[in-house]
């Protein structure tokens, strides 16, 4: 017998008996509501795969836009699985602007499992740019 649920307004509820389940993985948590966790894995997170311009968009520059050319060095948190049963990495990279200005940083951000590479522990990559998160 299922428990009964509190509810405060009408949801549909499916019972993950019925679909089987898949947590995610990463390192140890700290924060389970979150999903938080200590350890983060140094990764590339490939800028060219995250947007893709329409069939037949014409393209405008922007001098003062962010670049999604290249790779941005990363750290991933944790993996996150979708219902369908793909991946996302939840990572934290910074995206160059195109003027040069100081870059963006996103935190922990879902990135897809195609847009992730494995990168070694190191940073001195010559002809890549580091960067410190505020």
């Amino acid at each position: 017998m299922r428990p009964a649920l509190p509810l405060l307004f009408p949801v549909t509820v499916v019972w993950v008996e019925e679909i089987g389940r898949t947590e995610g993985v990463g390192g140890e948590l700290v924060d389970r509501l979150h999903g938080l966790s200590r350890a983060r894995r140094p990764v590339w997170v490939l800028l060219d795969r995250l947007v893709h311009r329409g069939p037949g968009q014409p393209q405008h520059l922007n001098a003062a836009g962010i670049d999604l050319s290249g790779r941005a060095p990363g750290l991933m948190a944790r993996w996150v699985p979708t219902y369908q049963g793909d991946w996302l990495g939840v990572v934290t990279y910074p995206i160059r602007f195109a003027d040069g200005r100081p870059p963006l940083w996103v935190h922990d951000q879902l990135v897809p499992s195609y847009a992730l590479e494995e990168r070694p522990t190191t940073d001195d990559f010559p002809g890549t740019w580091i960067a410190t998160p505020p």
